[in-house]
């Protein structure tokens, strides 16, 4: 915990001084640790942790006041619950940065991708007024074109500000200034597959979850107050009051594990159509490159003209630039999946 708030003031102190606005770097793992050591989610979680530290040594100093097993064992799960909850808070931290960070990169893509659409816009609006003024192009013609142009100049602008503000939210994930400069490192992602067997899923969602971990130590805690509540010198009252008690949690439990199995399913099942998804989109890399090829020999006989290798170049960097995107959302809902199931 110290430690968490020394790195949190200096980073504070970087921020204040001016430091830390100098132009950053940032590639996927600097994203992850900037994540855990600024985001105020993080830290609030780590307070959890101190708060429930010191509510177990009061919970501890009642009971040799006041013998209350129940109460220091509902104090050392909040305690539990807190640890598992910083833990968990971390991992979604780190898939919701993962996620911005993709984004950023993206979209970024998507404004270089807009800018050579407006480019091949511009040449194709220059070739159709060249052929007008020679008479073999119409008024129609030229209209096309220039709403052609329209449209692609729509679509940057579109982007520009999608990018801008993707790049807000990754500061904002990040717990850094918005005002902070950055660039993205263009580093190479690798394509890996989950070996995964379904029948796994409820094993591993019992032993790793939190939210079935904490309401596992509920039903505990609520068995153990039913069996304290049992001798002859408790009210039925209560007695039938701690075990409706148990009985209710029992199942809550049951009820949040066939959610959070559903809800693994579901995530396992959108990552092998976003596999194959990917897949597709190296296919498509593929034709257009060949497309390209072919174009390009064409233009070289004199065959094509300039504005056709140009077209044929945007649908290739086009082609590219979705099966990245294929890849970037594979990444982040693999990380979902593994994230809920505790593969991490």
């Amino acid at each position: 915990m110290k430690k968490v708030v020394l790195l949190m003031a200096c980073l504070l102190w970087l921020q204040v001084s001016g430091l830390v606005s100098a132009t950053q770097l940032f590639d996927l793992e600097t994203v992850r640790e900037y994540a855990l050591s600024a985001n105020s989610e993080f830290y609030l979680a780590h307070l959890d942790v101190e708060i429930a530290k010191l509510q177990r040594t009061n919970a501890q100093a009642e009971h040799l006041r006041v013998a209350s097993v129940v109460s220091v064992k509902q104090a050392e799960n909040n305690l539990l619950s807190a640890k598992r909850r910083l833990e968990s808070t971390a991992l979604q931290i780190k898939v919701e940065a993962e996620s911005r960070y993709y984004n950023v990169l993206s979209l970024a893509q998507q404004v270089e991708l807009a800018i050579q659409s407006v480019d091949q816009a511009e040449e194709q609006l220059r070739i159709i007024n060249a052929r007008y003024n020679e008479g073999l192009a119409t008024p129609m013609d030229i209209s096309r074109a220039e709403q052609g142009l329209f449209q692609a100049t729509n679509q940057l602008t579109r982007v520009e500000g999608q990018s801008k503000l993707a790049r807000l939210r990754l500061l904002d994930v990040l717990g850094l200034p918005f005002e902070t400069e950055f660039a993205v490192d263009d580093q190479e992602f690798k394509f890996e597959t989950v070996e995964f067997s379904v029948e796994r899923i409820p094993e591993l969602l019992e032993i790793n979850n939190p939210d079935m971990l904490q309401l596992a130590d509920q039903v505990q805690v609520a068995r153990l107050d039913e069996k304290t509540a049992t001798s002859e010198f408790t009210a039925p009252l209560i007695q039938n009051l701690r075990r409706l008690q148990r009985e209710k949690v029992e199942v809550q439990y049951a009820q949040l594990a066939n959610r959070l199995y559903l809800q693994a399913l579901e995530l396992w099942n959108n990552l092998q159509i976003l596999e194959a998804s990917y897949q597709s989109a190296l296919n498509e890399v593929g034709i257009a490159k060949e497309n390209s090829r072919v174009v390009l020999l064409r233009f070289n006989d004199g065959l094509e003209l300039p504005s056709s290798v140009m077209s044929a170049q945007v649908d290739l960097n086009r082609a590219n630039q979705q099966a990245i995107k294929a890849l970037f959302d594979y990444n982040i809902a693999k990380s979902q999946f593994k994230n809920l199931v505790g593969l991490q």
